[in-house]
């Protein structure tokens, strides 16, 4: 197409910015403008689009993650917010910001992932990118010997509570040693910061200085994230969360436990297939956490 440029790292400018933001609103409905100005991004997510006439009409964004998997850490980039203006579809424009993006990253970092809906499942293969099952892992709560524990529920509208939620961030250690995230104030900004994410609480233990952001639904107990900048003691956090009215318990991430043996299965997730592109096998048993997901 004539006159389109291809442009990257202008989130400082309002003008592009917005019209990203926009773009985002009618593809998405996602507004990603209240999370640039809290500060979210940190220089870790960077859209790369193209501009027509003052106007962004298409995108592939990358977000800067630092992982560990199975003890050993790893950088990676993950793909997202892949979006293109209704009027200007089916004109190979994601294909070449897709080149684009591989081209300019693939030599930095350990391998590049992403996670696809399921409608352009057909899409990301002709790019090298591989489909990987993720795992789904959960536990019989009657089977968990409940401590009795005092948790705070953390609202990040409160200056004090949003405190203690930014202290814990810095320098945090992984969730899980077999695949976990570190330096990672975005994207888990989006989940433990935002006042609108409302698919989670966020529980403290002031006598372990640890967060665990979790919800219950149905006799389900889902742990999505631990926070914490101490090792932690997946056994003691699982203890002093379950409740008489939990059947279940489910992990969002690859859970470490010594006490209780989980059931591990394949998972399928609506919406949210994984894709990755790597230069090694890419051999481990694989969940991102799902605070992880951009």
């Amino acid at each position: 197409m004539k006159n389109v440029k291809l442009i990257s790292h202008y989130l400082h400018n309002d003008v592009y910015r917005k019209s990203f933001n926009q773009l985002s609103i009618d593809v998405f409905n996602l507004d990603f403008e209240p999370w640039y100005e809290a500060g979210f991004f940190n220089n870790r997510y960077i859209p790369h689009s193209f501009l027509l006439d003052g106007k962004i009409i298409a995108n592939v964004s990358v977000s800067f993650l630092d992982l560990i998997i199975n003890h050993q850490p790893k950088k990676a980039v993950q793909i997202g917010t892949v979006m293109t203006d209704k009027r200007f579809r089916n004109k190979g424009l994601s294909k070449l910001l897709m080149e684009h993006v591989i081209a300019e990253y693939e030599d930095q970092y350990d391998f590049l992932y992403l996670f696809a809906n399921d409608k352009v499942l057909q899409f990301y293969p002709k790019f090298g990118f591989k489909r990987i099952a993720e795992k789904h892992y959960a536990l019989d709560a009657k089977e968990v010997v409940n401590q009795v524990a005092k948790a705070s529920i953390l609202n990040p509208n409160r200056p004090n509570d949003r405190k203690i939620i930014s202290r814990l961030m810095e320098n945090r250690k992984p969730v899980s040693n077999m695949l976990g995230v570190v330096n990672d104030k975005w994207p888990l900004s989006a989940s433990t910061l935002d006042p609108y994410c409302d698919y989670l609480e966020r529980y403290f233990f002031a006598d372990g200085d640890v967060l665990v952001l979790a919800d219950r639904e149905h006799g389900v107990l889902n742990i999505y994230d631990i926070i914490s900048q101490h090792a932690i003691n997946l056994d003691d956090i699982v203890e002093k969360m379950v409740s008489n009215q939990d059947n279940r318990i489910e992990f969002h991430f690859i859970p470490e436990l010594i006490k209780y043996k989980v059931t591990t299965t394949t998972a399928f997730w609506e919406d949210d297939t994984l894709f990755v592109r790597s230069k090694y096998p890419f051999n481990v048993e694989v969940l991102f956490p799902l605070t992880s997901h951009t």
